[in-house]
């Protein structure tokens, strides 16, 4: 449904969007069909989690498709944030700005 207002969608999807390759999970295509939602794609696209065996991308903005403001994204980089631990998180932090 198109809505009047601006609408921001945030968080982990799991949609496991495979970073440098041309196949991802079919849900991530069910979230853009229909033309509803418009992904805020980062700068630089790089997986959100800690994991080191995986290059996946769990974490989105997304806005409605026919949102007034211009935004952007990135994917932060923390020095040691992916050591591993009980107490850190396992997926990198994401920002996004909306003007």
């Amino acid at each position: 449904k198109k809505e009047t207002i601006d609408v921001i969608l945030a968080g982990d999807f799991n949609f496991d969007y495979k970073v440098n390759s041309t196949t991802t999970d079919p849900s991530y295509y069910e979230i853009l069909k229909g033309d509803v939602v418009t992904w805020v794609q980062p700068e630089k696209i790089k997986k959100t989690t800690c994991a080191t065996r995986s290059s996946m991308m769990y974490d989105f903005f997304f806005v409605n498709s026919n949102c007034s403001w211009d935004s952007c994204c990135k994917i932060i980089e923390i020095e040691n944030l992916c050591r591993h631990s009980v107490s850190l998180p396992n997926h990198k932090p994401i920002f996004a700005s909306f003007k």
